[in-house]
């Protein structure tokens, strides 16, 4: 096993961890005092909050330990966290995670990583004990960052493929309920295809870490990433469009899935 100290901007949110034996540490610098240190947090200002702050993870990282940033981020910021690591003599790599909550509660997790192949090794032992699987992208931080954004990049364009086959076939007739039996038993049996298929089709968009917030912040950062590398992603503005449609009618918070409701919206279908 390993010996666990946790940090949570809301210390009730640890309260789990805590009453399961992990130390609970008041700082950021506190909980970067081990071998290995993984931090994943909502957005830029967070990470640089929880990473480069007076207190926090980089002024308590110890010479030879590890740190792992695992959030979703933009490139410029995976650019800044190993430029500010390599300037203090500190090992940092890239390790975003494939998966909601569900699956990191039951060690379903898939991790992009991307960083020096000694300091990927080291970790790689702590990868085991929480993801599936582990897929090494490259040597430098930023591609397993390139990596994260292109998979949700996809994910949201199936989500908004997905609501347009179902609002086609509707306003011709067929049901939606046959469709989805079509679609998933023939060419598109993928699990996430099962699984978003049938979330726009039961229209029950529960708020939670897929918010339409959450998604339009990665979406600012996808299209960020395709201008900095001349890669132009027309899919990408039209979710843009679609994501800020739907935070504008007061469902920030809420699974950004229902921007199929938007789609339906469109095609003169009722919710």
């Amino acid at each position: 096993g390993h010996s666990i100290t946790v940090y949570n901007r809301t210390a009730e949110k640890a309260a789990p961890l805590v009453e399961a034996g992990a130390r609970l540490a008041k700082t950021p610098a506190q909980a970067a005092a081990g071998d290995i240190v993984l931090s994943i947090v909502a957005d830029d200002a967070a990470v640089a909050a929880l990473t480069l702050s007076d207190d926090g993870i980089l002024s308590g990282l110890k010479g030879d330990a590890v740190h792992v940033g695992m959030s979703t981020m933009t490139v410029d910021m995976a650019d800044r966290l190993v430029a500010a690591h390599e300037a203090a003599g500190k090992h940092y790599i890239s390790g975003p995670v494939m998966g909601r909550p569900e699956a990191a509660a039951t060690g379903e997790l898939f991790i992009a990583v991307a960083g020096a192949p000694a300091d990927v090794a080291r970790v790689k032992p702590v990868f085991n004990a929480i993801a599936k699987q582990t897929f090494v992208i490259g040597e430098h931080s930023v591609q397993a960052i390139l990596m994260k954004l292109g998979m949700n990049h996809l994910i949201h364009c199936l989500v908004e493929e997905l609501a347009e086959f179902f609002a086609l076939v509707e306003k011709g007739g067929v049901s939606p309920k046959v469709a989805r039996e079509f679609l998933i038993g023939t060419l598109f049996n993928a699990p996430i295809y099962q699984r978003f298929s049938a979330l726009i089709l039961e229209r029950k968009f529960a708020p939670g870490n897929a918010s339409a917030r959450l998604a339009l912040k990665d979406n600012r950062a996808i299209l960020a990433a395709g201008e900095k590398f001349g890669a132009p992603l027309p899919f990408a503005s039209i979710l843009h469009d679609r994501l800020v449609a739907l935070i504008a009618q007061g469902d920030s918070e809420i699974d950004y899935a229902a921007i199929s409701r938007l789609v339906r919206r469109d095609a003169g279908l009722n919710d």
